[in-house]
């Protein structure tokens, strides 16, 4: 039995580049009709403030909603409690790599 040559062709690679570039412009308009969901379900829920609230911080995308500094504060409390999660997660792993050695 012959073994088969690891490398692929040119017309493999055009495929796979034109399929790439499809699943991307896909992921796309997903991402941007899934943003427009979460938008509408946060002001509906008033985790957003509506434009005609005047927010301080307004969110891209989001036609002029945003927060407000209240908001801001539990947004950055939530973002800081991430960070020491995933740093004590980094850390445990460190050391118990440093453990098996």
């Amino acid at each position: 039995m012959e073994r088969q040559s690891q490398q692929h062709s040119d017309t493999d690679i055009i495929v796979m580049i034109v399929v790439g570039m499809m699943v991307l412009g896909s992921a796309g308009a997903i991402a941007a009709v899934a943003w427009q969901k979460v938008v509408t379900w946060c002001l509906e829920h008033n985790l957003l403030l509506p434009p005609t609230a005047s927010p301080m911080l307004s969110i891209p995308g989001t036609t002029g909603a945003g927060l407000d500094l209240s908001r801001i504060f539990v947004v950055v409390a939530v973002v800081a409690v991430l960070v020491a999660l995933t740093a004590r997660g980094v850390r445990r792993t460190l050391r118990r790599d440093e453990e098996l050695r």
